[in-house]
């Protein structure tokens, strides 16, 4: 019998979320940023085949890049 090595999956651009799970509350339709950032201020957004950066600047602004 041969054994056939499979090939090895393409690696994503994307990043790969890390585990981290987390309840974050809706009130009025509104979240706080605070609870939705990650540590270092940024969030990643995945949006159908797009995956979008939502970051907090030095001003303590939002932006959100492509």
């Amino acid at each position: 019998m041969s054994q056939s090595a499979a090939a090895p999956k393409p690696r994503s651009e994307s990043p790969r979320p890390r585990g981290l799970y987390r309840n974050v509350a809706v009130r009025d339709g509104r979240i706080n940023s605070r609870a939705l950032l990650n540590e270092d201020g940024t969030l990643w957004i995945r949006h159908g085949d797009s995956v979008y950066q939502l970051r907090r600047t030095a001003a303590g602004k939002l932006i959100l890049t492509k």
